[in-house]
C-alpha cells in the first residue's frame, strides 16, 4: 500500500458560474488502483471527446466531428459504399485497371 495523492482533477464549471475547480484527493490504495482511478478521471473530463470508431471500433479522442480513428478507416468505408452503390460500374473499373497492370506486366 501506498500513500498517494492525485493533483490537478479538473472539473467543469458550476452552474453558478465559478471557473475549473482544481481538486487535490489523497488516499491510500495499490498504485495500479491510483492509476486506474487517475485515468478514469481523465476520460470523465474528455468524455465527448471519446469515441468508437465506426469501421474498426477502436477508441479514439475525437476532434471537432471525427467518426472515424484514421483516414483508413474512412476510406475503406467511403470505398465500400461506392461498390456497394454501383457494383457493375466497380466491377468494371477494377477489371479495367487489372487488364492495364497485366499488360504492362506481360509488355503487350
Amino acid at each position: 500500500m501506498y500513500c498517494v495523492t492525485i493533483p490537478n482533477v479538473f472539473h467543469p464549471p458550476s452552474s453558478l458560474g465559478d471557473s475549473r475547480v482544481r481538486i487535490n484527493r489523497r488516499f491510500i490504495a495499490k498504485w495500479r488502483t491510483a492509476y486506474l482511478s487517475r485515468v478514469a478521471d481523465l476520460l470523465n473530463a474528455q468524455d465527448d471527446r471519446l469515441r468508437q470508431c465506426r469501421e474498426c471500433r477502436r477508441l479514439f479522442f475525437a476532434v471537432k466531428r471525427q467518426e472515424y480513428c484514421t483516414t483508413r478507416c474512412s476510406q475503406t468505408t467511403r470505398t465500400r459504399r461506392y461498390r456497394e452503390k454501383d457494383r457493375e460500374r466497380a466491377y468494371e473499373r477494377r477489371h479495367r485497371a487489372h487488364k492495364r497492370s497485366m499488360e504492362r506486366k506481360l509488355g503487350r
